[in-house]
């Protein structure tokens, strides 16, 4: 295409530099990760409007490992037209 990329304008810093950056911002950051551990701790939480667990047992479910017949897809292809026949009658 022919099209050609200039040259970078900004000066890149030393090694160096970088991972004594990358020390200090660790340390920062392990400072802020307790001021915030210890204020989260003090708050209280308002569970107004909090919707309850649902405690009723599981329900049973069909066998995963039984195999699926000729028979058994008929019946549901059945069972599956009748919903779609009274959906459509508004029923």
């Amino acid at each position: 295409m022919g099209g050609k990329v200039p040259p970078a304008t900004h000066k890149t810093k030393p090694e160096e530099n970088i991972k004594e950056e990358k020390r200090e911002n660790k340390t920062e950051e392990n400072v802020k990760t307790d001021e915030l551990s210890s204020e989260e701790s003090d708050l209280e939480i308002d569970c107004e409007g909090v919707i309850d667990p649902d405690t009723d047992a599981p329900q049973e479910m069909g066998d995963e490992n039984a195999e699926i017949t000729e028979e058994m897809m008929d019946q549901a292809n059945e069972k599956k037209g009748a919903a779609i026949e009274a959906l459509n009658d508004g029923e």
